[in-house]
């Protein structure tokens, strides 16, 4: 089956918007599902945070989001709202796509951390690996002769 390029960009739309809100259900079995439906197996995540930790599995990306609720919750920052703050860039070739978008968490109408994610999504648009960057972009300057 031949996908268009233009289907495959919106089917990547479609699931990189899911997979952002993801990051505010609270309902884990049910988060687990969507992340399932999203994600290849193995999928990759890594953001600042995950120094220490391997997350290579939709179950172990829906647990670090299940400890993030856990420790907002703690820190009395509840509820959070995760969006899409920019359009989604993405390139797609016959291996696949490749992506990036800028997003940010919120609680109550304030700010709590803005970032860039980047990855790969396989050609039926599942996600591959999403790499997180916490701030706003940096912006690319160009590199002198001297």
């Amino acid at each position: 089956m031949c996908v268009s390029s233009t289907a495959a960009a919106k089917e990547l739309n479609d699931n990189l918007k899911r997979y952002v809100e993801s990051w505010q259900m609270i309902d884990s079995a049910q988060r687990l599902i969507i992340l399932e439906s999203l994600v290849t197996d193995p999928f990759y995540y890594d953001d600042p945070t995950t120094q220490q930790v391997t997350i290579n599995s939709a179950k172990r990306l829906n647990q670090w989001i299940d400890d993030f609720h856990a420790q907002m919750r703690f820190e009395n920052i509840w509820p959070i709202s995760a969006q899409l703050i920019s359009q989604i860039d993405s390139r797609t070739t016959e291996r696949g796509s490749v992506f990036r978008f800028n997003w940010r968490i919120s609680s109550h109408g304030t700010t709590l951390i803005e970032g860039t994610d980047f990855g790969k999504a396989n050609k039926e648009a599942k996600l591959i690996e999403v790499n997180g960057f916490f701030g706003l972009p940096i912006p690319i300057k160009p590199v002198s002769d001297h």
